[in-house]
């Protein structure tokens, strides 16, 4: 019973630990092509490129104050001001290059795939994908089906 009431106490303060950083997210829309693929170099066409780069600001609905969300250009100031506050937003904009910035993140991708956890790496952040993620991915779904 006293085991037991230890590995409890410690997994409530490993999820803690891990509520307090701070976060990193980043829209993937490609991220089933890219488990199909099955390639951590996949690249998508331009068409998911173009939609990517217009709809990066999404995850700024997800993030809260210590959250960043990864553009390749940053939104209008003007349009975001009048969004922002209203919508009690609280989450940054910052582009690729200056992510290396931010320190200790955890990457929050819209989808894992093999080439985001890379993507992920690359730049030292944590990418801890659950087996679950994978078991519910497209490629998973695609084996089956056969």
């Amino acid at each position: 019973m006293k085991k037991r009431r230890f590995i409890y106490i410690c997994r409530e303060k490993q999820i803690r630990s891990m509520e307090n950083r701070k976060r990193l997210w980043i829209f993937n829309p490609d991220c089933e092509m890219a488990i199909a693929n099955g390639s951590k170099y996949y690249m998508p066409p331009a068409n998911v490129v173009t939609m990517a780069e217009d709809l990066a600001v999404l995850p700024v609905f997800l993030g809260e104050s210590e959250d960043w969300v990864l553009v390749r250009n940053l939104p209008d100031p003007v349009f975001m001001a009048s969004v922002y506050e209203p919508l009690h937003l609280k989450a940054g904009f910052i582009q690729e290059a200056e992510a290396g910035i931010l320190g200790e993140v955890k990457g929050e991708p819209w989808g894992w795939s093999p080439k985001m956890c890379h993507w992920l790496a690359e730049r030292g952040m944590s990418a801890a994908v659950p087996a679950l993620r994978y078991a519910s991915s497209f490629a998973t779904a695609a084996s089956v089906r056969r």
